[in-house]
């Protein structure tokens, strides 16, 4: 998604750059471009709009990403990220980002991560989905860990065992129901820059310490918990 403010912020000689033969620019970019080159006064001949014309179809065909197959559903065909290096493009954390930190760093991190997502991307409805998806598997999972009636063993296999569901098959659904709601509201032309995740790790790791500091270890949390725990005991 590419914002026009950022656009407008630029000279005419930055913009000229987006309509030229060799731009690198998404679609967007490149027609934002060219209607605020014309407010500023910029006359196109009538040869010059149809070669930026077809610029811009032949890089929508470029970029074109069918947001649902023709067959099957929307978890049958492998997933890209349609990260651009565009600077005009949004960023936003990527869905492999989000999925490292729903594996290493735990639920809530990753929800939080997509929410954000969603929460800049104006996609309200999209917003409170992510949340309440996450929200309802947290629960469902802190239920189970703590009522389920095989869970009264704390060691050896056995243990790993009986706790496997809950470490693997709650955050399975997670990164399934996380990666399908993003394809689905996604527009199909959309394109964004990856953000960088360091503040959100070590934001992570400094609610992690607090919550051992003062809730003490809390089994199948996460694994970057589990250091944690093996760390300061």
């Amino acid at each position: 998604m590419v914002k026009r403010t950022t656009l407008e912020r630029l000279t005419t000689a930055d913009l000229e750059k987006f309509i030229s033969p060799d731009s690198r620019k998404v679609a967007d970019a490149v027609e934002m471009a060219i209607a605020i080159l014309k407010e500023r006064g910029r006359i196109f001949s009538e040869e010059e709009d149809l070669e930026l014309k077809a610029m811009v179809e032949r890089k929508r065909a470029e970029e074109f990403v069918e947001p649902f197959p023709a067959h099957g559903t929307l978890l049958d065909t492998p997933y890209e990220d349609p990260i651009t290096t565009d600077e005009s493009a949004i960023s936003l954390y990527s869905q492999r980002t989000i999925l490292l930190f729903l594996c290493f760093v735990g639920m809530p991190f990753a929800i939080a991560l997509q929410a954000y997502n969603f929460l800049k991307l104006h996609k309200t409805k999209a917003f409170f989905t992510v949340l309440l998806f996450g929200i309802i598997l947290c629960i469902l999972q802190y239920f189970l860990w703590v009522y389920y009636p095989l869970f009264d063993e704390w060691s050896g296999s056995d243990y790993i065992k009986r706790k496997s569901n809950i470490l693997f098959i709650i955050p399975g659904i997670e990164a399934v129901g996380l990666v399908a709601l993003w394809k689905k509201n996604l527009d199909p032309n959309f394109s964004y820059r990856s953000k960088n995740y360091l503040f959100p790790l070590l934001l992570s790791l400094a609610v992690l310490i607090v919550l051992y500091l003062t809730v003490g270890f809390i089994p199948g949390f996460s694994i970057l918990n589990y250091l944690l725990h093996l760390i300061i005991q």
